[in-house]
């Protein structure tokens, strides 16, 4: 997990982002799938696996509630 590099709370709401993007150069870099497959999957899975009667994702969290 990557601790941000900036953070702030703005009308308790906090925010924060990671912005060392020179360190992220070779994330993902074992992936072998092409850019339009993963698109498909991401929109695949969102629009027909999730269960959105049982969980939320959370963009605050950065997961599922």
């Amino acid at each position: 997990k990557m601790t941000p590099t900036f953070m702030v709370t703005i009308d308790d709401i906090q925010c924060a982002y990671y912005d060392r993007v020179e360190e992220l150069q070779d994330f993902g870099s074992q992936n072998k799938e092409t850019i339009s497959r993963l698109l498909h999957e991401f929109f695949h899975y969102w629009a027909y696996i999730h269960d959105y009667a049982h969980s939320v994702i959370s963009v605050r969290t950065g997961g599922i509630l």
